[in-house]
């Protein structure tokens, strides 16, 4: 007879007759769970837990184990649930996690878990594929295996008194943890111990549930130190009141935000069979033109909308925030109020769901006259591709509403795309094709993406073709709203992996191309740096009209900032600066962010805004 395992080595069977046949104490399990999940997680994320300071490492462990024991205490005497409970939980935030960054390129936030936004995420779910990658096989291989472990061992009975004693261990670490979350987050921005210019980065750096309760403890919009509304006041009346020239006819102003509109071409050198967008790349004639610093990237699109209409920035909001759902809740002096002042009517034409970032009800704080929807359009036999509504469409509706013009009233058009959102897995055909990467595994992606592009640039110059021909004079502005989430084609283009990209290499990530083109005579201009907070001033230039005192401050701050966006800032002399870094113009700043705040969250100075 052949000798079993447990004969060779009989330590190890006495350890696990032990492990099995004696009852643990709950307690003692859940610390050791405590430090399997901690592992596991910040394996599977980052791939190591050598980066991690081991102070960050003890606040991970206490927020895992606070959870834990949390679950004991609801579960009562139902240790077996408790655990498995609490693994299921993390098991869900891992999952959450891992595709989120998958797929945008940025982690969960605390301010994702706001209802508006989470309709707005899940009804984008469906465009996107999802890949069976290897940390999820293993993050499933963990939870079945911890499950059959638990459901095997055996636990002591837990007394009342030790039911209570978990409560109390749970909150005594929340009170330890929870007052230093944002003064620890204060402490690394300042000394720039983490690297924040790179989202996902300081959720390597400190450990993602960590980085994830600071981000929650340090969401709430910061009071400038100087703030007061005498302050707003002796800032306005210190603008200049510089009068502009103005046309003898109000022209009409059409506004495109194009989704994931950008041009890789900036990032670094590849080639394709085909021009992706010719004809807008030889706009020249009576166009300002050029790269404009967006806040947002792989998604956020509200944060571009918010920049643009109202010129605020995301710069000195917190990390993550959805400025449409969090911010907006009242009536914002905006763009569109401005024009409607100066005898526009405005419109709203967005490709997306109303409840989308809550754009319906964001469209009525704005002050648009009238808004259309993607179900707005669906008794017209809309047309789709990739499941999106198409940008030649979206065109043809503003064609259309001029088409039926019929008063002098000048109009102004909002519209915003969807028909280059991700994800790229659709098998339409591919137009352009990428030349030398046959062994780039993302390579099908980026040609649809490409393709996509090449679409729009065709239906611009429909639009373009229309409106030169158009009696009234017309502006019409394009810019992207973000860069989409082609993290293999990024890496490839910058020769380096996305956590380790420069401020400089990020601030390319954030650039997309816009212009503005007229159908009347307008100086040529190339502009190579401008954020989107300042761009609706061009389109004011560009249409000839008096610019609101706001507006008329942040022409003069450009001068000095030409870029102030969420993820940092640059200089006129071309230095970049980190999100909340010292400047060598702090004053200034500070001065825009004392007027933002009071545009945003006091009673708004007179005579100013709009």
């Amino acid at each position: 007879m052949k000798k079993g395992i447990h004969n060779k080595f009989p330590k190890i069977n006495q350890i696990i007759r032990w492990g099995f046949e004696k009852e643990h104490s709950p307690f003692l399990f859940a610390v050791l769970q405590t430090v399997i999940t901690y592992t596991v997680l910040e394996l599977l994320f980052s791939g190591t837990l050598i980066k991690i300071r081991f102070t960050f490492i003890l606040m991970n462990l206490g927020i895992i184990l606070s959870i834990y024991l949390l679950c004991l205490f609801l579960c009562g005497n139902k240790c077996k649930l408790g655990f498995w409970i609490g693994n299921l939980f993390f098991f869900i935030y891992f999952i959450a996690q891992f595709y989120t960054m998958d797929f945008r390129g940025a982690p969960i936030q605390f301010s994702d878990f706001n209802w508006k936004t989470i309709i707005g995420g899940v009804a984008i779910v469906p465009n996107y594929t999802f890949s069976l990658y290897s940390e999820v096989i293993i993050a499933v291989i963990v939870l079945v295996s911890e499950w059959e472990l638990i459901r095997a061992i055996r636990f002591s009975e837990v007394t009342f008194v030790q039911k209570i004693g978990n409560l109390i261990i749970s909150f005594c670490i929340g009170i330890v943890i929870i007052p230093t979350l944002s003064p620890t987050y204060n402490i690394i921005v300042e000394k720039k111990e983490v690297d924040f210019y790179n989202r996902k980065s300081p959720y390597r750096q400190c450990g993602h549930l960590l980085m994830f309760c600071m981000d929650a403890a340090s969401g709430g919009v910061q009071v400038p130190e100087h703030y007061s509304i005498e302050t707003a006041e002796n800032i306005r009346d210190s603008v200049q009141q510089v009068k502009r020239k103005t046309l003898s006819q109000k022209p009409n102003i059409i506004v495109i935000m194009n989704e994931s509109f950008a041009d890789f071409q900036t990032i670094g050198s590849f080639q394709t069979d085909k021009e992706v967008t010719p004809f807008i790349d030889s706009l020249k004639e009576n166009t300002i033109k050029g790269k404009v610093a967006v806040s947002a990237y792989g998604g956020y699109s509200c944060n571009s909308e918010y920049e643009f209409l109202t010129g605020n920035t995301m710069g000195f909001l917190p990390q993550g925030s959805t400025s449409f759902t969090q911010f907006l809740n009242q009536e914002q002096p905006s763009l569109v109020t401005a024009l409607k002042n100066r005898g526009y009517w405005a419109i709203g034409m967005s490709a997306c769901e109303r409840d989308i970032w809550d754009l319906e009800e964001a469209y009525e704080y704005l002050g648009f006259d009238e808004a259309y929807f993607e179900d707005d359009w669906e008794e017209e036999s809309p047309e789709f591709l990739r499941g999106y509504l198409k940008d030649s469409y979206m065109f043809d509706q503003i064609i259309k509403r001029f088409d039926q013009k019929t008063t002098d009233q000048p109009l102004f058009i909002w519209n915003t795309t969807m028909q280059n959102h991700g994800g790229y897995h659709s098998k339409i055909t591919h137009n352009v094709h990428l030349i030398g990467m046959d062994d780039f595994e993302e390579k099908d992606e980026v040609e649809v993406y490409l393709t996509s592009l090449q679409k729009t640039d065709r239906a611009v110059k429909e639009l373009i073709t229309y409106f030169e021909q158009y009696e009234e004079p017309t502006v019409i502005a394009m810019f992207g709203d973000h860069y989409p989430h082609l993290s293999g084609f990024f890496e490839r283009l910058f020769e380096t992996d996305l956590d380790k990209l420069s401020l400089e290499q990020l601030s390319r990530r954030h650039e997309t191309p816009f212009f503005v083109w007229a159908n009347y005579e307008v100086e040529e201009q190339i502009i190579d740096e401008i954020s989107l907070n300042y761009l609706s001033g061009i389109v004011m230039d560009v249409a000839g009209l008096e610019k609101t005192g706001y507006q008329k401050f942040l022409s003069e701050l450009y001068q000095t900032f030409p870029v102030i966006s969420g993820w940092g800032y640059r200089d006129k002399d071309g230095t970049l600066y980190g999100n909340r870094q010292k400047t060598n113009y702090d004053e200034l700043l500070e001065q825009y962010q004392i007027l933002q705040y009071n545009n945003m969250f006091d009673e708004r100075i007179t005579n100013f805004f709009d």
